[in-house]
């Protein structure tokens, strides 16, 4: 689905595209290293793994040291990391909390023009949720944890970022 106002192209979990979400988040893709999936497109895409997280109807959303947009938490996977291994390992180093494992869940892929990067560059963020362990605390890499509404400035955003709170208020997951 291409969004009229910001040109970003998504596939959510929400709607008629609920399917493709799916297929690209199944069980099987959790445990499969990125390497050994097969190619649904031949774009080029920075492939992101994220966690949304919703206390309150809040979304919570993380503020990279020395930079003025929030994300998601998540990040890159490594080399050979399934989406289980990339997503407990980002949430740690970004977060300080443990993912409880068997609360892992799919929530959607969204994929938009990549924030700060040349025009065509775009990013795949591959969404969970999960229950966690311990106290949320931003990591060295992290000036700022938010949680925020859908009514949040959409200029703190990344492009990803405002799909995501639209979806989950499409959802009534927020306010």
């Amino acid at each position: 689905m291409r969004d009229s106002s910001t040109g970003a192209v998504s596939s959510s979990s929400s709607g008629a595209a609920s399917s493709a979400a799916a297929s690209s988040s199944s069980a099987s893709d959790l445990a499969a290293p990125a390497g050994k999936r097969p190619k649904k497109q031949e774009a080029a895409f920075i492939d992101k793994l994220a966690l949304i997280l919703v206390r309150d109807r809040r979304q919570l959303v993380a503020r990279t040291r020395g930079k003025t947009a929030f994300f998601t938490p998540g990040g890159k996977r490594e080399a050979g990391e399934t989406d289980r291994q990339a997503l407990l390992r980002e949430v740690k180093e970004e977060l300080s909390v443990d993912l409880v494992e068997a609360s892992i869940k799919p929530y959607g892929v969204f994929q938009a023009q990549a924030f700060g990067k040349p025009e065509g560059t775009m990013v795949r963020m591959t969404c969970y949720t999960a229950d966690y362990v311990g106290t949320l605390t931003p990591s060295n890499e992290i000036e700022e944890l938010r949680w925020i509404v859908s009514s949040e400035d959409r200029a703190s955003l990344s492009v990803t970022g405002i799909m995501i709170l639209e979806d989950l208020k499409a959802k009534d997951l927020i306010d």
